[in-house]
């Protein structure tokens, strides 16, 4: 599964309200599933803040004026070592979170989900991804 997926799936997760999971097994499930997502995105998190971090120890005296120049819509000549090194920097921060890791999900019940998280905080669509992806069954 490629790190992307995991990485939404564990951010709607996190969103799950344990104490309202009154299904012991789906509690356990929710949670040890939730700590092996999080543990597999943690590689490509770490390597998006270092990327992030060394483009503005390298760029930090044209981030700024890049910024205004953009905010204003003016043509950023001149400033093409910047543009080429942002892009490259976001290539890889992109490349990092298309990789795949292996997560072994154990799916729950439709309706202890939904009892978990509450109808209002869910759509149809998110109920689909987490069934595409074996979240729920």
């Amino acid at each position: 599964m490629k790190v992307l997926i995991v990485n939404a799936i564990a951010d709607i997760l996190a969103g799950v309200k344990l104490n309202k999971i009154t299904d012991k097994d789906a509690k356990t499930i929710l949670v040890k599933d939730y700590l092996q997502l999080k543990k597999a995105v943690q590689k490509a998190k770490e390597t998006k803040q270092e990327l992030e971090s060394k483009f503005r120890e390298d760029w930090q005296d044209e981030i700024f004026e890049i910024a205004r120049l953009r905010k204003e819509e003016k043509s950023l000549a001149g400033h093409e070592d910047y543009v080429e090194a942002e892009a490259d920097t976001i290539k890889m921060i992109n490349d990092a979170f298309l990789e795949d890791v292996e997560v072994e999900i154990t799916p729950v019940e439709l309706d202890t989900f939904i009892a978990a998280v509450g109808e209002e905080s869910l759509t149809l669509e998110t109920i689909a991804f987490l069934q595409e992806n074996g979240v729920i069954s």
